[in-house]
């Protein structure tokens, strides 16, 4: 029998619909709860709404699972610390995903549930509901609410919810800036379609580039914050829906955007939106497992460094003297490529775009590196097999990747990796990928990834180093 999933993923055009939904439970935001929600918010879609079924949004954490691990040898610390920090990553990736998300509030939020609505950039609630950080009634504060619940609301009105614990409407919700509005509960959903709909006719790149900046420039003193924010500007620009925008302003016509179909498996907007507001979304060292078999790699040559977003892996090979291609879809992150050599004084090929469309040359490349390239099964294949074909006899292709282990690893130590099991390879795969080679090392194990915010902490990942036989 099916178990009946945590959440209800629903795309509408550019516009995604995540429904929590365990109505019995109220919601509540355990383990599973919050690894599925995690999970179901990385897609394409330009805008995401989260809302929920039954008759709480969320009521917050499982408080009787919580008690129950009091008798815990440790008391239940290892749980807790496990819990919230799943908790924590969950609630500040909304903040750092590209899109817009919006929090669709039918019914009671309280606790971490007030914190997931905190945590959302808007909110419309039916004028029926109420909000609380209730924690203090029992003895627990509300301090991981209080985190978005402070960055949202003024801090009195913040203390006064979190030292009182007691409830508010949905009007006083709406006054002290916690959600946008409230409407008649039987036009909430299609009041909150037409809104992320509005937002969704814009350009996904323009959105993502101006939420990360609000979200990095909120902090700064005043004149950091406008150097800062007059980057971004002049980015934004440059982009090409920023030089579309002013063309079709100019030309009195609406704008055509440059992003794909939030349905396909194009992800240029998404790592284009990335790499403008991270300049080192995977860090700046090269990976390590590659690092860690330079030995087994040719002592010099051709490399083909495929996917590598900003270059690490690229920028180290040519400073081992490989004559390097790199290639990724991201225009952002090749232009930073382009500059990172030009100031190490390294020489580095860009080769940009879909490598279905753009694949290397066969046989040219005396060493092809893989470092976390996750693509759907069918054009997995097809890549995997371009990238084979690309090795010169007696060339050397390394791979590392997650693997389905990650699914769990994730939700618990926020270590990356992709929301869709399907995107996780294992040896199995690799071997019937790669079946012109001759594999020289496979393995699926347990690592400490140390890979700037979007690779970082324990991770389950598949390596494998094929040889092209001469």
């Amino acid at each position: 029998m099916t178990a009946t999933p945590y959440v209800l993923a629903e795309d509408h055009g550019a516009i995604r619909r995540i429904v929590l939904n365990r109505p019995q439970q109220r919601n509540l935001l355990t383990p599973e709860m919050i690894a599925a929600l995690s999970d179901a918010l990385d897609c394409t879609a330009t805008v995401i709404v989260i809302a929920s079924d039954g008759p709480a949004f969320c009521a917050g954490h499982d408080m009787k699972g919580m008690a129950a691990h009091h008798d815990d040898a440790d008391g239940g610390r290892a749980y807790f610390e496990q819990l919230f920090r799943a908790c924590g990553a969950m609630m500040g990736k909304i903040a750092t995903l590209p899109q817009p998300v919006i929090a669709e509030v039918h019914a009671p939020a309280v606790a971490a549930g007030c914190q997931l609505v905190a945590a959302c950039d808007l909110a419309l609630c039916a004028d029926t509901a109420r909000f609380g950080t209730t924690g203090v009634t029992f003895g627990l504060y509300c301090a991981t609410p209080a985190v978005p619940l402070t960055r949202t609301v003024a801090p009195k009105h913040a203390a006064e919810m979190l030292m009182t614990g007691s409830l508010i409407d949905a009007a006083e919700a709406v006054r002290i800036g916690l959600v946008n509005r409230a409407v008649p509960a039987d036009t909430l959903t299609a009041q909150t379609m037409a809104l992320a709909e509005k937002i969704a006719a814009h350009s996904g790149t323009v959105l993502a580039l101006g939420k990360a900046s609000v979200n990095e420039t909120r902090p700064l003193e005043l004149t950091e914050a406008y150097a800062r924010a007059a980057g971004t500007m002049v980015d934004n620009l440059l982009l090409p829906d920023g030089r579309e925008g002013l063309q079709a302003f100019a030309q009195k016509r609406p704008a055509r955007w440059a992003e794909p179909d939030p349905r396909s498996d194009d992800r240029t907007a998404f790592w284009d939106a990335r790499y403008s507001r991270e300049e080192a979304a995977f860090g700046e060292r090269p990976n390590a497992f590659l690092t860690s078999v330079r030995n087994r790699l040719p002592a010099g040559g051709r490399a083909f460094a495929a996917a590598d977003g900003q270059g690490r892996n690229a920028l180290w090979l040519a400073s081992e003297g490989f004559a390097v291609t790199m290639n990724d879809l991201s225009a952002v992150a090749t232009s930073q490529v382009r500059t990172r050599a030009d100031v190490a004084g390294l020489e580095v090929e860009i080769s940009p775009g879909d490598l279905r469309k753009v694949p290397p040359a066969e046989g040219a490349f005396d060493l092809v590196t893989a470092i976390y390239l996750h693509l759907p099964p069918a054009l997995r294949r097809e890549v995997h097999s371009a990238l084979a074909r690309a090795l010169a006899p007696g060339g050397i292709l390394v791979l590392e990747a997650f693997a389905p282990g990650q699914q769990a690893l994730k939700a618990i130590h926020n270590s990356g990796g992709p929301g869709d099991p399907a995107l996780y390879y294992t040896i199995d795969m690799l071997r019937a990928d790669f079946s012109s080679l001759t594999p020289l090392l496979m393995e699926e194990t347990e690592t400490v990834l140390d890979e700037g915010s979007g690779h970082n902490g324990r991770a389950a990942v598949v390596r494998a180093i094929f040889e092209r036989r001469l």
